[in-house]
């Protein structure tokens, strides 16, 4: 089995084969999360498959730019309103 850290709102710090607590925190898999940085934290166990969920991807499509002929529109409809 292996184990995940995981903070109070549910953020998980990884998935790791060995955590053991020390004085300050944790050690897991020879990194250090100490509790004065990390806050309250939870250790759970979990299949040794286990993956952290990943977000939904977004994509992000930037607008199309205006043809010539859109900007010459515009220009055309911005002189109709100017007072000369």
């Amino acid at each position: 089995m292996k184990k995940i850290l995981t903070d109070n709102n549910g953020g998980i710090f990884g998935v790791f084969n060995n955590i053991e607590q020390v004085a300050n925190g944790y050690i897991c898999d020879g990194a250090s999360y100490q509790t004065i940085v990390t806050g309250e934290v939870t250790v759970e166990e979990v299949a040794d498959d286990y993956t952290i969920p990943q977000p939904d991807v977004i994509e992000i499509i930037p607008p199309a730019k205006p043809t010539l002929e859109q900007l010459q529109k515009q220009i055309e409809e911005l002189q109709k309103k100017i007072i000369w």
